[in-house]
């Protein structure tokens, strides 16, 4: 698999976070602006697994059902067709919550809520979320453009996940390492349960008692992806005036 001197044209859109961490993957081989997409070797777009129509505690594959009537799908088939004319190969990587700096979604208001106080541990919630470093992302969509000339046509779909599937909790104990080891307080009794309850709202107690997930092992199986484990990664990772 060459990545050598390849041409990337990569879009994220909701997503457009992770852009410096691509360009500081990409490298040598070049980013293609929006507007040349017809000069890319291969055309990646940052999705997400939330396409999938799976239940919970359920680990979507690169074939599981999707739901038709979904922004994501649709934003995926728009740009194949745009690589379809363009005659560039095309891969779209549904990735899990993507964890860095900017982050949007459920990371960002996860760890918004651990700054603000406004999260709390319920002991019994062994929810999951499938999840990735920003970092591993960018190296996947490189990863992804060097299996262009493969021989395979048409859009390629690959998951793209961390090495594990965290729990919520540990989720939010990591944002609170790297918030100087804020405190997260626990709903222990029934009454404290309860007013966490009424206080979440419905939306926000799904959002952090429903798991999440996605099996990544393909395109790891694929080009060698070795992702790391996000919860791992934020408590050890040194930052300095380098770091994204």
């Amino acid at each position: 698999m060459n990545t050598q001197h390849r041409k990337i044209y990569v879009s994220a859109p909701g997503r457009e976070f992770v852009m410096p961490y691509v360009a500081r993957a990409v490298k040598d081989a070049g980013m293609v602006p929006a507007d040349d997409i017809a000069d890319a070797d291969a055309a990646v777009l940052v999705s997400d697994i939330s396409v999938y129509a799976v239940a919970a505690d359920t680990a979507a594959r690169e074939d599981s059902p999707v739901d038709e009537g979904s922004e994501v799908l649709a934003a995926e088939r728009a740009f194949a067709a745009a690589c379809a004319g363009a005659k560039v190969p095309c891969f779209v990587l549904r990735c899990a919550d993507i964890v860095g700096t900017g982050m949007t979604g459920f990371p960002r208001e996860l760890a918004e809520s651990v700054w603000r106080g406004t999260f709390f541990h319920f002991p019994d919630n062994d929810a999951r979320r499938s999840a990735v470093h920003a970092s591993d992302v960018a190296a996947a969509a490189v990863l992804a453009a060097g299996l262009a000339g493969d021989g395979r046509g048409g859009v390629i779909i690959y998951n793209i996940c961390g090495a594990d599937d965290p729990k919520v909790h540990d989720l939010a104990e990591a944002f609170a390492y790297r918030m100087k080891n804020k405190r997260i307080s626990t709903l222990s009794t029934g009454g404290q349960k309860w007013l966490g309850r009424l206080l979440y709202g419905r939306r926000r107690m799904r959002l952090y008692t429903c798991s999440r997930l996605a099996d990544g092992s393909a395109f790891c199986g694929a080009t060698g992806f070795a992702p790391v484990a996000v919860c791992d990664y934020m408590r050890t990772h040194q930052y300095d005036e380098n770091s994204l």
